[in-house]
């Protein structure tokens, strides 16, 4: 199953075009010393965010949550990226699917939004028709004579689109005939396998729904060191921007962007009064992996902050130009959840976070707000920025291949 691509059409008064957009998104990539911000129309537009939606979240690898999510045959989630509903299923043999939760009778949801269970079979409350965990029709009441069971089993299922598991995370994409994803993230793997995150399990976690800004402020503000220093002063003192090592990125060949945060102290963290991790430390890492953060994204939907003995991890689905949904999982080594004082520890991390998702969350909503005047700006990017031309490169591709699709 593949979504359609977008056809375009002339911009409501007052917005540039979308061939204006991205030809300018071009002024925002290359040498740190000559790129610009983007412009502020690719956040305010509600015309250029349906744009995005076929150009970029249509035509992207996404990420959905990690395998111990649904660590059981029956389970099931569900998640909308994007307008488009999806649900994550655990068939009877093990086999994970991705699947549209949209029954195939009036397109009903078969399942709410960010619901999770486990079940046999998945049934449409409007009119009870279900489906297999792998998509397959099972039944359709009170369809005949008109339609046989048989003859809709033949034709109809709940469309399927295709799963990768890499390092642990499920990934989907609903493009036509897409690229591997694993050779691109060749960058990110290293440190990945390092934290042995494929056998990590969730701690915690927490979503949070209608945050009032774009999808875009929220991974430029995740990938860039710059603010660190400021609306977090006291929080991030052990990881200073000025000891952030930037990496290389290709946005020809890779979908993942990355960069380190070195520690003050080593087998460091945030949490302490001694800048010491405050979980046990993840065995096998190397001395130069226990004194650094990884912050990391692969775009549109992933970022993730993995420390020496733990990992958070961010996924970015937009409800509009305007909102997005954050889904935020920590996960730790299965031991250190055991731990006898590990919920104490979790309380305490969810404090740490509120305070700084909140400085964070206060900074993505001013910035959004402000995009949408006149005067909104296109600065010059620090160097403490270097992952934010890397991002808009990796943009300015999928914009590029979506303005070609798009018949524009």
């Amino acid at each position: 199953m593949t979504v359609a691509p977008l056809r375009l059409t002339g911009p409501p008064a007052g917005y540039p075009s979308i061939a204006d957009l991205v030809e300018q998104v071009s002024a925002s990539t290359g040498d740190l010393g000559n790129a610009l911000s983007l412009p502020p129309g690719v956040y305010a537009s509600p015309h250029f965010y349906e744009f995005e939606r076929s150009a970029v979240f249509a035509n992207s690898w996404l990420y959905l949550c990690h395998v111990c999510a649904l660590p059981n045959p029956g389970d099931y989630l569900s998640i909308t990226v994007s307008g488009e509903p999806l649900v994550v299923t655990r068939d009877q043999a093990g086999d994970l699917h991705v699947l549209s939760s949209l029954c195939r009778h009036r397109s009903f949801p078969v399942v709410e939004a960010e619901e999770r269970g486990n079940a046999g079979q998945l049934r449409c409350p409007y009119h009870f028709w279900s489906y297999a965990l792998d998509g397959s029709l099972q039944t359709a009441p009170n369809m005949e004579p008109a339609h046989s069971l048989g003859d809709l089993r033949a034709t109809i299922c709940l469309p399927r689109f295709p799963v990768t598991v890499w390092n642990g995370f499920v990934f989907t994409h609903l493009g036509e005939n897409p690229e591997p994803l694993e050779p691109t993230l060749a960058r990110l793997d290293g440190e990945f396998a390092a934290h042995n995150t494929a056998e990590m399990k969730i701690g915690d976690s927490v979503v949070l729904r209608g945050q009032p800004w774009n999808w875009k402020n929220m991974l430029e503000n995740a990938l860039e060191a710059y603010h660190t220093s400021f609306i977090h002063r006291g929080y991030h003192d052990n990881a200073p921007a000025r000891l952030v090592q930037f990496l290389g990125f290709d946005a020809d060949t890779e979908n993942g962007i990355m960069r380190y945060a070195r520690f003050l102290n080593p087998d460091g963290g945030f949490l302490t009064e001694d800048g010491k991790a405050a979980f046990p430390v993840i065995e096998g890492l190397t001395a130069e992996q226990r004194g650094r953060t990884v912050y990391a994204s692969v775009p549109p939907a992933m970022f993730v902050s993995m420390k020496p003995d733990s990992m958070m991890v961010f996924r970015i689905t937009p409800e509009a130009h305007d909102r997005i949904t954050l889904a935020v999982d920590w996960l730790y080594p299965e031991a250190t959840l055991a731990q006898e004082n590990f919920a104490a520890l979790i309380a305490r991390q969810r404090e740490f976070f509120d305070i700084v998702n909140g400085q964070d969350s206060m900074a993505n909503e001013r910035m959004f707000a402000a995009l949408g005047s006149r005067f909104a700006a296109r600065g010059p990017y620090s160097p403490q920025e270097a992952t934010l031309p890397q991002f808009n490169a990796w943009l300015l591709k999928k914009y590029r291949a979506g303005l070609a699709g798009s018949g524009a």
